[in-house]
């Protein structure tokens, strides 16, 4: 996998075991797009902020990443899809794909674009 998207699905995960919305919020570009477990779409660092503390309370979650593959848009664009298995505490594991699109703005990588849909 590529280290540049590895340190991201890290940073990512991370922040999603410790339910630091804030930290996954700045993973974002200020105008991402977002499709998440939700039908809704939505816009930038705002809505996507609405949907992660929209998300129910749950004891201990983890998300593991999987088949990872990587394409290069260009050398600052990113294309990555993988399988994602999220679980909790006291909960069977949903399996998720995952597409993200990643973009080099301003000396970091951020997520220009999420989607995700049942496995």
């Amino acid at each position: 996998m590529n280290a540049v998207v590895g340190n991201v699905l890290s940073a990512w995960r991370e922040a999603f075991a410790a339910r630091d919305v804030d930290a996954l919020v700045a993973l974002y570009a200020p105008a991402a797009l977002f499709f998440g477990s939700q039908p809704r779409l939505f816009n930038g660092r705002t809505e996507i902020r609405e949907y992660f503390e929209s998300l129910p309370p749950i004891a201990k979650p983890k998300v593991a990443f999987s088949d990872v593959v990587v394409a290069a848009i260009t050398p600052d664009v990113l294309t990555v899809a993988m399988l994602a298995a999220f679980s909790a505490e006291g909960r069977g594991v949903l399996h998720m794909r995952l597409t993200q699109t990643l973009a080099h703005r301003g000396g970091q990588w951020l997520i220009a674009a999420h989607h995700a849909s049942p496995a």
